[in-house]
């Protein structure tokens, strides 16, 4: 949103604003004429958020924002979507990075939601069709964004929703997984089957009337009594169900792993995506919440390990109670988080498809062949290896050879979707003979190449592809004879023969065989000719000539016919 400036200067920015109203009543019309004039002046004018950049309070009078988590620069506390004022962080839903949206069908009768006593522990569940009971929250939308700090090494979740009633209290679950549960949109209606894997993720946030800072809890989606294993749980404990599948290893999440707020003092103002569906601003009090994680601390990330998620979607309970019904929700979004990325490297032949193995050497784990999210890879054995793969030491080697229509194979690639941040290097080895290097690429994240070494700073969510292309050298062959003729016995000639190569920077070398054909009018010397010596070849650049010995002397002429 941006309103006019008054000084008419353009656009400003939506910033916050303090409105004092005066208590005499002999100036009450001097107030009622100025609001009267901010009015027509400013019709977009609206008076939302706090100065200080608080519009949280904990007892629900004294403002209580909490600043940012260690690592992050992220406002999760402060119960705004505003950048400025940056007292609780310089970052905020206004400004973040990667930022997706989820947005919920129009309030009233076209809504829909979860029905027939769907709990959280029910996979298998039931969307109807319905208007959301006033006394329950009518969700409108969410917002997630997620980032990887390079101040901590943590991964950072950050979850918002908003709602078009006014309620004291919220019930609030994100349900993350690790996959999308295929036909479950906004627009779904009937059964439907979620689709959870073994250590996807559900984040509560609670808010009870009265004050008191949201409540977050954090469960996993566990399968067994040991899977999968979660840090500080021997054994996995279903939260409210009495048999796995179930989510449970509950732990509540403090101000040390995550904070949280709701405006509750004061409307705010939403910025975000005014073309979009159930656009409400200013967003009156009460009707949005949020949310930062440390989802290292959490122990959702620990050290050594690897897991990425994939989809999200936001559903609000009946009440407080865990075992309470399940009603409105906005469906599944796409999102990306991930404590690893990944690493694709590429052989390209010039032209393409040449048998000719290349070697490298890396810091990549070992790996063995094999199809990685759906990618086949795994390069070729190297001279003296057994077998194919990234090997114990980074090696590996690739062949283009079988693509010469495009494409890729996994002779030539190796990939890894696994992989923790930091800084990998590649290197390609010495030209194999006939080829040379031409060009180095790497797309995706933040790289750099010198040479035949791709350098790739890896953080989490990063696709890093790098390209290698080397070109096979090829060479044409042209001969001038010193006398074109006719020449007679005892006429001293020679040849000169000229190789022009394909690489300016690589000029031919060796010698040149020549051959006396003949009689005349037999044509090309195929079935061979008389040794008549070499020449060697000398130049610069992509081109040098070799000259013959002479023939024809007058103490060895040639017969006629030659």
């Amino acid at each position: 949103m941006k309103v006019p400036d008054l000084r008419g200067n353009g656009a400003m920015q939506p910033r916050r604003r303090t409105v004092r109203f005066l208590r005499s009543k002999r100036t009450w019309g001097a107030v009622i004429g100025a609001a009267t004039l901010l009015t027509i002046g400013v019709p977009a004018l609206s008076y939302a958020d706090n100065a200080s950049g608080c519009d949280f309070a904990a007892t629900g009078t004294t403002q209580s924002c909490l600043p940012p988590l260690s690592g992050s620069t992220f406002a999760g506390g402060d119960g705004n979507l505003l950048t400025n004022p940056t007292t609780f962080g310089t970052t905020d839903w206004q400004n973040v990075t990667g930022l997706h949206a989820g947005f919920d069908l129009p309030s009233g009768t076209g809504d829909n939601s979860f029905g027939q006593g769907t709990k959280e522990d029910n996979p298998n569940v039931t969307v109807v069709t319905g208007s959301i009971p006033p006394n329950k929250s009518d969700l409108t939308r969410f917002y997630e964004a997620s980032e990887f700090s390079p101040v901590n090494q943590h991964n950072f979740v950050y979850l918002a929703w908003e709602r078009s009633n006014v309620l004291g209290s919220a019930n609030i679950d994100f349900e993350i997984n690790q996959k999308a549960t295929s036909g479950f949109t906004g627009t779904t209606t009937g059964p439907v089957t979620l689709n959870r894997t073994a250590g996807d993720l559900l984040v509560t946030f609670d808010f009870t009337n009265g004050g008191g800072k949201p409540t977050i809890g954090l469960q996993r989606w566990v399968t067994s009594a040991t899977t999968p294993v979660v840090p500080n749980f021997a054994t996995n404990v279903c939260f409210s169900a009495n048999s796995f599948p179930c989510w449970g290893d509950q732990v509540t999440l403090d101000g040390t792993d995550s904070i949280g707020a709701v405006n509750n003092l004061d409307a705010v103002t939403d910025p975000l995506f005014p073309g979009s569906p159930n656009y409400i601003n200013p967003l009156p009090a009460l009707q949005f919440g949020e949310t930062a994680i440390d989802l290292t601390k959490a122990n959702v990330f620990p050290s050594g390990t690897c897991k990425a998620f994939g989809s999200a979607f936001v559903k609000s309970r009946a009440s407080a109670s865990f075992t309470a019904e399940v009603k409105d929700f906005i469906a599944p979004i796409p999102v990306n988080i991930t404590n690893c990325g990944s690493i694709e490297i590429i052989k390209h032949s010039d032209p393409r498809g040449v048998n000719q193995v290349f070697s490298y050497t890396s810091n990549l784990p070992a790996e063995a062949p094999g199809t990685v999210g759906n990618v086949p890879q795994g390069g070729v054995a190297c001279p003296g290896n057994i077998s194919a793969g990234v090997q114990a030491d980074g090696s590996f080697c690739l062949n283009d050879t079988g693509n010469s229509a495009g494409g890729d194979s996994a002779g030539n690639t190796v990939f890894n979707n696994a992989l923790q941040a930091g800084t990998y290097s590649v290197t390609e080895g010495a030209d194999p003979s006939g080829f040379t290097f031409e060009n180095l690429s790497c797309n995706g994240g933040t790289s750099s190449t010198s040479g035949k070494t791709a350098t790739i700073n890896l953080a989490p969510g990063d696709q890093v592809v790098c390209t290698y292309i080397n070109q096979r050298n090829t060479a044409t062959l042209s001969t001038l004879v010193s006398n074109a003729g006719p020449v007679f016995p005892s006429n001293a000639i020679q040849d000169t023969a000229t190789v022009t190569g394909n690489q300016v920077a690589d000029t031919p070398s060796g010698t040149v065989t020549f051959f006396l054909c003949g009689p005349a009018g037999t044509g090309p010397c195929s079935s061979g000719g008389v040794n008549i010596g070499t020449g060697t070849l000398s130049g610069t650049g992509a081109t040098a000539s070799a000259t013959s010995p002479q023939v024809n002397t007058s103490a060895s002429p040639l017969a006629p016919g030659h």
